[in-house]
This record gives structure tokens, sequence and C-alpha cells, in this order.
């Protein structure tokens, strides 16, 4: 029965880091529509959205 109890915690903690992932990923999303065109057309900006998308990940799936 305690496997069972620990099985249904991190199940609910995976779903609760991936929605949060989801989240995270639909905002940065919003968040590059809203940039103007101009403005994404630069290397600078799309290579430091890149590393921030990137470190989220590394972190997130630290706690997996």
């Amino acid at each position: 029965m305690p496997e069972q109890i620990k099985a249904t915690i991190k199940k609910s903690k995976l779903k609760s880091s991936f929605q949060n992932i989801k989240k995270w990923l639909h905002q940065e999303t919003n968040f590059k529509e809203q940039i103007p065109s101009e403005f994404s057309n630069l290397p600078e900006l799309n290579n430091q959205e890149k590393q921030i998308r990137e470190n989220r990940i590394k972190l997130w799936s630290r706690h997996l």
C-alpha cells in the first residue's frame, strides 16, 4: 500500500511539473508574438530566448 501512495504522489508531481512547463511555453509563445517583427530578427534576442528556454527545461528536468 505505501508503494501505491508513493507512486500516486510521484505521478501528481510529474503532472503538475508538466503543466507548469506547458504554461511557461505558452507564455513564451504569447510573449514572442507580441515582439515586433523588426526586433525578432535580431540574433542576440533569439539566442537569449533560446538559452532561457533551455535553462528552464534543464531546471525542470532536475526535479522530475
